[in-house]
């Protein structure tokens, strides 16, 4: 969001060609809203609903600019940043001290020995989230890991840029709130320039990455027990992850991991950990070991980069005196119904469909029971509170009702004459207390309240 930045240098920007929605039958706009796109960046500029201010908002990869915006299939370190940031503070008026960042992505692109999609298909899950598909441009091409404030993806970058024979995997932490941008020092988009800020991100990526429950290939399968087979396949299955409770969790990677350092025959894990790693300090250095290739350009000399990526062919140029502006027709964007769990394209499905399978309709069911039950307890616990304090001075009609065997049976009695043996206690399902409104108890709360009523009468 940048703030501070005239909307009317943008709209009259001989470099920024804006459009808006519009009827075209009638000819009618049908937003406020106007947009323009250039090398990868869009610029929005979009009227609030408090005031008579327009908001200018940037979007796009920063790289993708860099590169003249054809794609960000390369390394950008930090020198290039800078130099990214630097630019649009001249070329846009941009005042990068107040322009709010609101969402930023952090990830590295590394060349692997084996095919990318072999080794998306080795990802299992992470702490106590399952691996979902993710889909790029319309392409399955990786999974992510979605959380509140971030999304962790992995996916094969050369698939999406429909390179053939080249192994790129695409490693990136996207961080999708300011609360959690803030924990890292980065609040607007002056702080992105400052390595000390950043290298904040880097354990965040890494642990993922290093911590997740990951096989690919290679278990000496003979050699394993049948018990050790199972709890092998037993942990490989990522929805088993999900039901786990914390301590249940530790115990399981402690497992998984003797059991994978014992049989597995694949460091794919380990090595790939190398490669991040190495990455990571290449591009945040703060000496600049960029290649640099010297070429005149309408009559001065210019720095033109190009990277290890590539290969002495294509050299990037940043910035030139005559850029075109970028021409869009007027369209309107029809959204794509998504699962509502997985956020999967589920066009194909009948009308009205909020899943893509069974399992996200199990999820998003399991989701609603649990707030239920939560909400429940918390209900209980408050009318519990209450009739412990009433229960000296009233004299109430419960019933209580036991689980015998597989049947369920039920007495009524008054609290001042209640009493429980302690065997029975345990069997107790439910009570039902009659007062001024009828009243439930279930599961703790009520043999909690039976046992107190019990203890008070045989005191008294």
């Amino acid at each position: 969001m940048c703030i501070g930045t005239d909307p009317n240098s943008w709209e009259t920007h001989p470099l920024l060609s804006f459009s808006t929605k519009v009827d075209e039958q009638t000819g009618e706009i049908k937003s406020g809203t106007k947009t323009a796109f250039f090398k990868g960046l869009h610029f929005f500029l979009i009227p609030s609903t408090k005031s008579n201010e327009i908001h200018c908002i940037l979007r796009g990869s920063l790289a993708r600019y860099y590169n003249n915006g054809r794609d960000n299939a390369f390394d950008f370190n930090i020198a290039m940043l800078r130099e990214t940031i630097q630019d649009l503070q001249n070329r846009f008026k941009i005042d990068v001290s107040k322009a709010i960042v609101q969402h930023f992505e952090y990830g590295l692109n590394i060349e692997t020995e084996q095919p990318p999609k072999k080794i998306i298909r080795g990802l299992r899950a992470f702490q106590s989230d399952s691996f979902t598909s993710l889909k790029i441009d319309e392409v399955f091409n990786g999974r992510q890991i979605q959380k509140q404030e971030y999304q962790y993806k992995i996916y094969d970058k050369a698939l999406q840029l429909r390179k053939k024979n080249k192994n790129i995997l695409r490693v990136e932490l996207a961080i999708k709130s300011r609360k959690k941008a803030k924990k890292y020092g980065i609040e607007v988009l002056q702080d992105l320039i400052e390595a000390e800020k950043l290298n904040k991100v880097k354990p965040d990526l890494l642990k993922v990455w290093e911590q997740m429950i990951f096989h690919d290939k290679g278990i000496k399968w003979r050699e394993m027990s049948a018990p050790q087979q199972k709890k092998w396949l037993f942990y490989l299955d990522a929805t088993n992850w999900e039901g786990f409770s914390r301590q249940q969790r530790t115990r399981a990677k402690k497992k998984f991991n003797e059991l994978k350092s014992l049989f597995s025959t694949s460091n794919t894990q380990e090595r790939i950990t190398v490669l991040l790693k190495n990455k990571i300090e290449v591009l945040t250095a703060e000496n600049d070991n960029g290649l640099r290739n010297l070429s005149k350009e309408y009559g001065s000399e210019k720095m033109l980069r190009f990277t290890d990526l590539d290969k002495g062919v294509n050299s990037y140029h940043f910035t030139s005196p005559i850029d075109q502006p970028s021409t869009h027709k007027n369209c309107v964007k029809i959204s794509k119904p998504k699962c509502t769990v997985c956020r999967v394209d589920i066009s194909h499905k009948k009308e009205g469909a909020q899943f893509c399978s069974k399992r996200c309709n199990n999820i998003s069911q399991a989701k609603k029971r649990k707030k239920r039950n939560r909400q429940k307890i918390t209900l209980e616990k408050k009318v519990l509170n209450r009739l412990l304090k009433e229960l000296p001075k009233k004299n109430m009609r419960v019933v209580v009702t036991y689980q015998n065997q597989d049947l369920l049976e039920s007495i009524e009695e008054s609290t001042n004459s209640l009493k429980v043996p302690g065997e029975e206690i345990r069997t107790i399902q439910s009570i039902t207390i009659h007062d001024r409104e009828r009243l439930l108890l279930t599961s703790y709360r009520a043999r909690k309240l039976a046992k107190i009523i019990t203890a008070s009468n045989e005191r008294n």
